[in-house]
């Protein structure tokens, strides 16, 4: 049962449906989300930047007739400063040794040296480790979802993953950990339990597309840099000045010469974002191609537009664990989704190919992911995985419901408790 409401914006009459956002066809309170998102410093730099050049990155992958990576002036530059980071990083401590062990008769040496080594180890490289609750699932317990995982790597020519995580989050993601750089898969159960098999196929495919591109062993040089740049940052930024009781008239110019120093990493460092942008934009254009190769265009595009329904999710979340709901959390997610009306549906359908929705800041907009894999059409030759194995996948997945739910109610009743 619905009734009509006038458009404040063109005056046109405005379906309503109780429970869900009413919107108008001019754009009126179409991204109209309930979602709490957390936003940074570094996210906002992104999103300004998507906003200034998201269309120009796009416009030139679509004039290419063979999407490949290329090797660009930025990008050279961006490894250049890096490893000038890097280099000075080992400087520091080269020299801090030197002063400890050949100039280790006066103290002022040895306390510079202490420093510098110190300042090294702050800014030392870090790998990225599994959390203490992120837990390796097994072959033996999941066959069928490593078959086809196996089976993906090799018709997109990668090589196999080393390990696979089913967590609570509404989205999958590829990482490398440990000096060793053992790659992971991450699967969101929140995410994979709204797709069909093949949806699920097509963001694993993404996935190994990063793989493909070498994105990952980029990043990591890149990011260890960045890394170093923001520890020096901290270090060298002093306390704002509004949280100082008083200041005397030595420490004044002190204050100004040290919030002088921190700007250099800080700049160092948005230039490297800076250089990279373009970069990582093409990289998820790739990864789209790479998978669309090995699952076809259309599976990709509808997994896509699938990551609209993360604030059904959450909204759902927040009844259950308000309510304190023993019910199953994935069946009510699909429930809701059953009943959605379908003008709900055509705005989560409509808020995808808008140009400003995207998954996150460092994502390009949706809407020219979709259109540049409509441009390519791109498509397998044969199944990368057959159906049964999938259809197997599903099953496995769907044994992790239980655990994933108690962990996210569990979280946020504890959100909830600490407010």
């Amino acid at each position: 049962m619905h009734n009509e409401y006038v458009c404040p914006d063109c005056s046109s009459a405005i379906p309503f449906n109780k429970g869900y956002v009413s919107w108008c066809d001019c754009g009126y309170n179409m991204d109209h989300s309930p979602s709490e998102k957390t936003g940074s410093k570094l996210n906002a730099l992104y999103e300004k930047l998507g906003n200034k050049r998201g269309q120009k990155v796009f416009q030139e992958l679509v004039s290419q007739q063979e999407l490949r990576q290329r090797i660009s002036f930025s990008k050279s530059l961006a490894f250049m400063a890096a490893t000038i980071v890097h280099l000075i990083s080992i400087s520091l401590f080269l020299l801090g040794l030197y002063l400890l062990i050949f100039q280790n008769d006066h103290f002022m040496f040895i306390a510079a040296g202490l420093i510098l080594i110190g300042i090294a180890w702050l800014a030392r490289p870090r790998v990225p480790k599994l959390d203490k609750d992120e837990h390796l699932i097994s072959r033996q317990e999941f066959p069928f979802l490593f078959k086809a995982v196996d089976q993906l790597a090799d018709a997109m020519h990668v090589k196999r993953i080393d390990g696979i995580i089913i967590d609570d989050e509404f989205n999958a993601s590829v990482a490398q950990v440990g000096w060793r750089r053992r790659k992971i898969i991450k699967i969101g159960l929140p995410l994979f339990s709204i797709m069909e098999p093949e949806e699920q196929l097509a963001i694993l495919a993404h996935e190994f597309g990063h793989i493909s591109n070498g994105d990952l062993t980029r990043s990591f040089y890149i990011g260890t840099a960045l890394y170093t740049l923001q520890t020096w940052y901290e270090l060298l930024n002093p306390v704002p000045i509004d949280e100082y009781d008083s200041m005397g008239f030595f420490e004044i110019p002190v204050y100004y010469f040290m919030a002088f120093l921190a700007l250099i990493p800080y700049s160092i460092f948005l230039l490297l974002v800076h250089l990279l942008f373009d970069d990582s934009q093409k990289g998820e254009y790739l990864a789209d191609e790479r998978a669309a190769k090995a699952v076809g265009y259309k599976y990709l595009i509808s997994s896509m537009e699938k990551f609209q329904y993360a604030d059904t999710f959450y909204l759902k979340i927040r009844e259950l664990a308000v309510r304190k709901n023993t019910m199953n959390l994935f069946h009510a997610v699909h429930e809701q989704i059953k009943i959605m009306p379908d003008r709900e549906k055509e705005r989560l359908s409509r808020l995808a190919q808008h140009e400003t929705s995207k998954l996150d800041s460092t994502h390009p907009p949706t809407a020219y992911r979709i259109k540049l894999l409509e441009n390519l059409k791109a498509a397998p030759s044969a199944l990368a995985v057959g159906k049964g194995t999938l259809a197997m996948m599903q099953k496995e997945l769907e044994t992790q419901q239980t655990r994933i739910q108690e962990e996210i109610i569990e979280n946020y009743r504890y959100v909830l408790n600490m407010y």
